[in-house]
């Protein structure tokens, strides 16, 4: 392993007070036993009284052996939970080697195991709510748990060696599963605080992680088990009946093709339902509260375990790939904008303020586990000359209005315990991780008592890039006819840039890279202060209306009206001190004269920056600007800080728009405000507007994803061949004419499929009509 240290110590970049832990063993083992509780009654002393989620009973463990078991796992987590300076690292890996195909496919085989359990888990948890329950029951939940199970029961690989587990490989899953739920229990926990939160919590994730280590006994007979018991409840006519009727229809999916029934939840329908029956009321509130915090819970768990499996969509090899986080500020507040791309090339992002800090705790996590790995590497000899099985870092990240908390550098390392350390982290950093974190809050939030609320941490701003990836990624990437896309680690959103000026002769990314990292401190700061000014000067003399612009212009009328004034009485007075002493010359002629010039003066002021200036407005000292050519020439704002500032703020203010170039606006019309200037690439990302080239089975086009602020979660897939949805799309890129920095294109709202993403569009000088 080698690195390339950029600053003498890495430390957590936070100075938030530390968060309180605000469970203890025994709080967490009765979260643990609340099968044994009751909330009308109190805590119920004989076996249990409701069916126990997570249960390894039915494949041979006894009820005190499934006690002891919670209670070393609930107190795993909550060491983990309660030191949170502690670095959390993957404690594997002599199995896994180095990080070559091999290693990959090693890996890779370790997490169809825990994806086969993780299945297993949800499908014996289904067939407790259908069994007991099956007002919460989901069809469709449950078909895709046990489509996925039976997929990996009939994989011939796992059922030849499921009996043939060597000890070290069986170290490794136990390892693994410990450390995605300590991992994740670290960020779950920092993310909100309550007592209730954090007890159920980690009591959920403390059973789900017992389970998934004892299904190894035999974790492919456990399966058949499983499927089978789900067959004979399945065969009961009640049950058919209540399947075929799909009377619980209220699924959404997430990005990972998670499907839940959260809806119905939060509308209050599966809760009315629940207390339908009042001598159930006790079982039905049980039921309720554990599928909600499995809800809350699996989806994270999942994106961490798809991040590491080799089966990927973008056909690349398992030890191919980049992964990358990005925190971005958006419009002139610095708004901040969370932007990553995952193994298969997918991109996802996020503009909501709990999201992005989210992702802060995540960074926080991930910077502590590096800051390990590079003190260890500085101890331990390179482990391998082999190139294929390197794995390049690269992170960067500002806290805002702390200077001497940024830091930023980079390693190189070839270990795989070392490469999965940095892989669970880094995914949780990324959107779709974060807006499932936003998810779970959200959820506790619902079933949390009123006098324990859950309520989140306090929000960071922040900016951040964080990368890895490998030198098999760097060589199989294909050579590219024009450089006019990049993945996001070196993409125009990365390492600040945006703050740069377009012409800035530094402004590309080579001599970006190049730039000595004082003079990129000094042109990110100017332009940061140049932003805020600019901010709060539009705040204090710009009113929005439907139709235009209205901006104060006080100095300008003031100084008209008063070189006015000057004429009209220097004329007078100079017609009252001449009086009769020039002969045949009527003085006040040259009074006249002066008016004249006046009024012309008055005339042609009024017509320089718009097209109709009413007297009324003039008089009132204000411009009614109707188009952004008239609104920079009155403001002196730029044209394409203007379209930033409006297109950025579109959510909140009433402004429509009309062409000819306002095809990025969302409220369009034939009366408006006209977008007469042409947005550049670098005017639509300041907005939060993301360009990303896709190959389709026409040719290159290019998508817009719109994470201005305010957006929980949007993604685009690195396959979605269905022409089913609309988007904002360049499907013609070679009608428009090419320059070196940039061409110019024609964006539509049309129907679009796609079969590879090809990275962000990198030209910063291209222009969109």
């Amino acid at each position: 392993m080698s690195e390339t240290q950029h600053e003498p110590h890495l430390s957590s970049p936070d100075r938030r007070p530390k968060q309180e832990l605000r469970a203890d063993l025994e709080l967490v083992m009765s979260a643990i036993n609340y099968h044994k509780t009751s909330r009308r009654h109190g805590p119920w002393t004989g076996e249990a009284k409701h069916p126990i989620f997570d249960d390894i009973g039915q494949y041979g463990a006894s009820h005190d052996q499934m006690e002891q078991l919670w209670a070393l796992e609930a107190k795993r987590l909550l060491e983990v939970a309660d030191n949170t300076e502690a670095p959390l690292v993957f404690r594997g890996g002599s199995h896994l080697g180095e990080g070559t195909l091999e290693g990959f496919q090693k890996l890779s085989t370790l997490v169809e195991y825990l994806t086969m359990n993780r299945l297993l888990c949800a499908h014996d948890n289904d067939l407790l709510v259908l069994e007991f329950c099956d007002e919460l029951f989901d069809p469709e939940f449950y078909r895709r748990h046990k489509s996925g199970l039976n997929h990996l029961f009939e994989n011939p690989n796992l059922n030849k060696r499921s009996t043939e587990l060597p000890p070290d490989e069986l170290e490794e899953y136990f390892a693994l599963v410990d450390y995605i739920t300590a991992v994740v229990a670290r960020i779950a926990l920092e993310t909100a605080t309550s007592e209730f939160y954090h007890s159920h919590c980690l009591a959920t994730l403390a059973k789900w992680s017992v389970k998934s280590k004892y299904l190894m006994v035999d974790p492919v007979r456990f399966a058949g088990i499983s499927l089978n018991a789900g067959q004979e409840i399945m065969e009961s006519e009640e049950t058919t009946r209540h399947i075929e009727s799909g009377r619980n229809q209220h699924h959404d999916s997430d990005q990972g093709g998670n499907s839940y029934d959260v809806k119905a939840l939060q509308q209050g329908s599966a809760m009315q339902k629940a207390f339908a029956a009042d001598d159930d009321v006790d079982t039905k509130l049980y039921f309720i509260q554990m599928v909600m915090m499995h809800v809350a819970l699996d989806p994270i768990i999942n994106s961490v375990i798809y991040s590491l499996s080799s089966k990927r969509d973008s056909g690349s090899d398992s030890n191919a790939f980049e992964i990358s986080s990005l925190v971005y500020g958006t419009g002139f507040g610095n708004h901040p904008t969370l932007l990553s791309q995952d193994r298969d090339g997918d991109f996802g992002a996020s503009s909501s303020s709990t999201g992005v800090q989210n992702s802060y705790i995540a960074f926080r996590t991930l910077l502590q586990t590096t800051a390990l790995i590079r003190t260890r590497s500085s101890l331990l000899p390179s482990q391998s000359s082999n190139p294929e099985a390197r794995a390049s870092v690269e992170w960067e990240i500002d806290v805002l209005g702390e200077e001497d908390l940024g830091q930023s550098g980079s390693l190189v390392t070839s270990n795989m315990a070392d490469i999965v350390s940095i892989m669970v982290p880094l995914v949780c950093t990324g959107a779709p991780a974060s807006g499932h974190f936003v998810h779970m809050v959200r959820i506790f939030s619902m079933i949390a008592e009123s006098k324990d609320p859950v309520e989140t941490c306090k929000e960071m701003k922040y900016t951040a890039l964080y990368s890895m990836k490998t030198d098999a990624f760097e060589k199989s990437r294909p050579p590219l006819k024009f450089d006019d896309t990049r993945p996001l680690s070196s993409s125009l959103v990365s390492h600040q840039r945006l703050l740069i000026s377009s012409e800035t002769p530094s402004s590309t990314t080579n001599d970006w890279n190049m730039m000595p990292a004082i003079t990129k401190q000094q042109l990110i700061s100017e332009t940061q202060q140049s932003f805020q000014r600019l901010d709060a000067k539009i705040a204090a003399q710009w009113t929005i209306d439907q139709e235009s612009v209205t901006i104060k212009c006080e100095v300008y009328v003031l100084a008209v009206m008063s070189a006015c004034m000057i004429l009209v009485l220097g004329g007078v007075g100079i017609g009252a001190s001449i009086g009769e002493r020039i002969s045949g010359v009527d003085p006040f002629n040259i009074a006249t004269f002066c008016w004249l010039i006046a009024a012309f003066t008055i005339l042609v002021a009024k017509s320089v920056y718009v097209e109709n200036w009413p007297w009324r407005d003039f008089l009132l000292r204000r411009v009614v600007c109707r188009r952004v050519s008239e609104l920079s020439s009155v403001s002196g704002v730029s044209e394409q800080d203007i379209i930033t500032y409006l297109l950025h703020n579109e959510q909140s203010t009433i402004l429509n728009t009309k062409g000819p170039y306002n095809a990025v606006f969302l409220r369009q019309g034939n009366e408006g405000f006209a977008i007469d200037v042409k947005p550049l690439l670098r005017t639509m990302l300041r907005s939060g507007l993301i360009v990303v080239k896709v190959a389709t089975l026409h040719g290159p086009a290019l998508v817009s994803l719109n994470v201005r602020k305010g957006k929980d979660f949007v993604g685009l897939g690195n396959s979605d061949q269905r022409e089913d949805h609309h988007h904002l799309a360049c499907t013609d890129l070679q009608s428009g004419e090419r320059g070196s920095t940039g061409q110019e294109l024609t964006l539509q709202r049309v129907r679009l499929g796609w079969n590879k993403v090809l990275g962000l569009y990198n030209l910063p000088n291209s222009s969109f009509r």
